[in-house]
């Protein structure tokens, strides 16, 4: 625990949606003025875990993936793709895994990767912390 507090870490665990309306509405707006059906166009949001500057930090990224296949690949693509030093993988076994209280979690690096187990939240923090101490710019 002694190196965590030495050197700046980023935990990327916020998922951001990937797109937001192009124009969003200020106000409510009345059910008489949308009609029978209501299109919303939709913009791509900035990649926030791309864009922000990594120098000097540690930065472990947080991936959840559904599809059982292809999960894991990519989650180990975010390593190059946007310049994270670790991924905690996340296999979910349906929509309605977002939101339980435990988790099963893959700690990913660019030369191993670790099963960190199925547990509570708190449990699985404390081991990517454990595991993150292994990390280094050094």
């Amino acid at each position: 625990m002694h190196r965590i507090q030495k050197q700046p870490f980023l935990f990327m665990a916020a998922a951001v949606s990937d797109f937001s309306p192009k124009s969003p509405q200020i106000g409510k707006m009345k059910k008489s003025d949308i009609g029978e059906e209501w299109n919303i166009e939709l913009k791509q949001n900035p990649d926030i875990l791309q864009q922000v500057n990594k120098d000097n930090l540690i930065t472990v990224g947080f991936k959840a993936e559904m599809d059982a296949e292809q999960g894991f690949a990519n989650a180990q693509s975010l390593i190059a793709h946007k310049g994270v030093d670790a991924v905690c993988y996340n296999l979910l076994r349906d929509s309605e895994s977002f939101g339980t209280q435990r988790h099963a979690m893959t700690f990913i690096t660019p030369d191993d990767s670790r099963d960190l187990g199925e547990t509570d939240k708190l449990t699985l923090a404390f081991k990517i912390l454990d595991e993150s101490q292994t990390l280094s710019h050094e």
